[in-house]
């Protein structure tokens, strides 16, 4: 076994470990709860993976986050396991073709997807008890928003732990990803 593959393992053995570590965070309800706000580590996670591993990885985090979530969750019927796999997927692919992997984009993919998710789950729950906009902006939005807060310094947090370095990557799918410094006329030490 080589040392990238080593590397690899461990990496995903921390993934995992932090999988759970966010999860029992999230299931205790005592734990960090502000006003009707809950932050939702899960989700966080799940767009912090799919930035730095990729759409398949962060598709794969993102179902078993999901599924998590929806072994504790009162109706159980696979909400979340679809909600967070299409998140991960979503922000993955993001990632890789159209912007770099940096902190505006995570707080941009934060919005964005945390925005959606609260919608949605906040659409899906007011059809088993009633739509009521009030319950939306009582705890649904200020789940959003309590987890946005949350979202740069984690990111910040998870780039230390794993070791990555912040670089840019031009995407690939775009003309501009395939030029270079010579052929732009730029000096390589001005970017």
């Amino acid at each position: 076994m080589t040392t990238q593959h080593k590397h690899k393992y461990l990496r995903f053995i921390g993934y995992s470990l932090l999988l759970l570590v966010c999860f029992i965070v999230q299931t205790v309800p005592f734990m960090i709860k502000i006003g009707n706000a809950y932050p939702n580590p899960m989700l966080i996670l799940t767009i912090i993976i799919a930035m730095y591993e990729g759409d398949k990885i962060g598709t794969g985090f993102g179902l078993a986050s999901g599924i998590l979530m929806d072994l504790v969750s009162v109706n159980g019927s696979g909400f979340h396991a679809i909600t967070y796999m299409l998140t991960g997927l979503a922000c993955g692919l993001l990632v890789e073709i159209l912007v770099q992997n940096n902190i505006i984009s995570a707080f941009v993919l934060g919005i964005a997807t945390l925005g959606v998710n609260s919608v949605l789950e906040w659409l899906f729950k007011s059809l088993f008890s009633g739509l009521s906009i009030n319950l939306y902006f009582s705890v649904y939005f200020p789940s959003a928003i309590y987890s946005l807060a949350i979202l740069i310094p984690a990111y910040l947090l998870f780039s230390k732990i794993f070791g990555f370095k912040i670089r840019y990557k031009p995407p690939s799918g775009l003309p501009w990803g395939k030029l270079s410094h010579k052929s732009v006329g730029v000096r390589k030490r001005d970017y």
